[in-house]
């Protein structure tokens, strides 16, 4: 997960904590620090036509101080993230629970410590990585058994990990009983909490001015080339919006391929191109268009770092991922959960009993 031009500490833990992680990311910015302006919110970005060249007019308002401040850009790299506007589907009877029982329905991104729910009868929504560590922080503690609602099976050893037992899929919110039906006919009464580990939407209030919008239900961002380039406006970009990658690397490499492009050393191909593939891959991803498959965030870093290799354009050399590499990405899940298992301690793969062996059976599509 490192940027390729600075390691991390050797003698921080497999799976880093967050501490180190925030100290890497200090770190990796401390020559550019003087440049960034924190405590500042984007209000508005807006596009102005100057002599047929994009601008980009940015409101901003220093949260410390209420001033605000406005100024022209040629170009705007929004990097906000999608961990902001939560989503919870639109469960029978969730409107009507929520008011009568205000405070027992939630989302993962207001989770913190599992305290608040000892002795609590819990149900928690969505199997993905949040669902099943809170659930791992909280069966300890809660009332049995912790129930864990999933559209499609849990995995053996994640749900051993989790330990919570798997239901269907919520079918309706009963109110008087303050219980939930589930899909299978189960019904369970006295319900104390609900967390809702079902992910995010696509929030960008300050474009909210930009023509046709760039996000309308929320489910994935529009008029994109490559999920980066603003099609009609490529002086826009969007990074890091896949979802089931690894961001750092990723990140780099989009970097790679923009500012190459905005300075003039990437063309981009003509916009019926660019919209002729959002057309393909809306049609091949569906409600997924920007869930990546697995091995998608390394093919896509290969690719761009054989691309910028082949055009011999000057400027920092993008990320690689060697066979090894790619290896680690392919049992980063295994790895994880066995990290978990085994008390959170590890500070290599080797001790989790995991060794790269260089021709092993790796899947070299990936690469």
């Amino acid at each position: 997960m490192r940027y390729s031009d600075l390691p991390i500490r050797k003698d921080s833990l497999i799976f880093p904590s967050r501490e180190d992680i925030q100290e890497y990311v200090v770190e990796y910015a401390k020559d550019i620090r003087h440049h960034i302006r924190f405590s500042t919110q984007v209000k508005d970005v807006r596009l102005r036509v100057v002599d047929g060249k994009d601008q980009w007019d940015v409101d901003t308002a220093c949260l410390l101080t209420g001033k605000t401040t406005s100024a022209a850009y040629d170009a705007v790299v929004v990097s906000s993230g999608h961990y902001t506007a939560v989503y919870i589907p639109d469960a029978k009877g969730i409107t009507s629970f929520h008011k009568a029982h205000p405070g027992v329905v939630s989302h993962s991104k207001h989770y913190r410590t599992a305290e608040p729910f000892a002795d609590k009868k819990v149900v928690i929504v969505g199997n993905a990585a949040s669902g099943i560590d809170i659930a791992a922080q909280i069966s300890p503690v809660c009332k049995k058994p912790l129930l864990l609602s999933v559209q499609s099976p849990t995995s053996e050893a994640n749900l051993a990990y989790s330990g919570a037992e798997e239901v269907s899929v919520i079918e309706e919110f009963l109110v008087d009983e303050r219980g939930i039906r589930f899909q299978d006919g189960r019904v369970v009464k006295d319900i104390d909490a609900v967390i809702y580990a079902t992910g995010y939407l696509f929030a960008f209030p300050f474009l909210r001015s930009l023509k046709p919008p760039v996000v309308t239900d929320g489910r994935r961002v529009r008029g994109l080339y490559q999920h980066l380039f603003h099609i009609d406006h490529p002086t826009l970009v969007f990074t890091r919006l896949p979802i089931k990658v690894v961001p750092f690397p990723l990140s780099e490499s989009q970097a790679a391929v923009f500012s190459r492009t905005w300075a003039n050393l990437l063309p981009l191909p003509p916009a019926e191109e660019m919209r002729r593939w959002e057309e393909e891959e809306a049609e091949r991803q569906g409600a997924k268009f920007h869930v990546w498959p697995e091995g998608g965030d390394a093919r896509y870093i290969n690719s761009v770092h054989d691309l910028i290799s082949r055009s011999g354009t000057p400027g920092k050399e993008p990320p690689y991922w060697s066979p090894e590499l790619v290896w680690q990405r392919q049992i980063y899940a295994k790895a994880k959960l066995k990290f978990e298992l085994d008390g959170r301690k590890a500070k290599s793969l080797e001790e989790l009993g995991f060794a790269y062996a260089p021709g092993q059976d790796n899947d070299s599509s990936l690469v």
